[in-house]
């Protein structure tokens, strides 16, 4: 059977468990998206031309066989970005704020 938690250690599992994504430089990435799945396409639709002009090259019938039995597989969109368990962005958040507010005080 299930041990109770008490308030105190959910909130800690919480900290523990859960993360937020923190990216290099949160604001860009609406526009260096767009790139991104554009490139993945680029390279998905460069791979095919790639196959089918080894398949014109190719003379036997069973090697062209082979290569419509083999799909091009698009590679994925990746989201590159830092992982941060939460309890730990916030006990650096504080820090964070304070630099801020002395940089609007120069």
């Amino acid at each position: 059977m299930l041990k109770r938690l008490t308030p105190q250690e959910k909130k800690r599992l919480s900290y523990e468990r859960d993360h937020i994504r923190q990216p290099e430089y949160p604001k860009a990435f609406r526009k260096t998206w767009p790139f991104v799945k554009a490139q993945a396409k680029r390279y998905e639709r460069h791979k095919v031309r790639q196959t089918l002009a080894f398949a014109a090259e190719c003379g036997s019938e069973d090697q062209k066989a082979d290569l419509a039995l083999e799909p091009v597989r698009p590679e994925r969109a990746k989201k590159r970005c830092e992982v941060i368990p939460l309890g730990q962005d916030l006990a650096y958040r504080p820090l964070k704020e304070s630099k801020a507010h002395a940089l609007d005080l120069l």
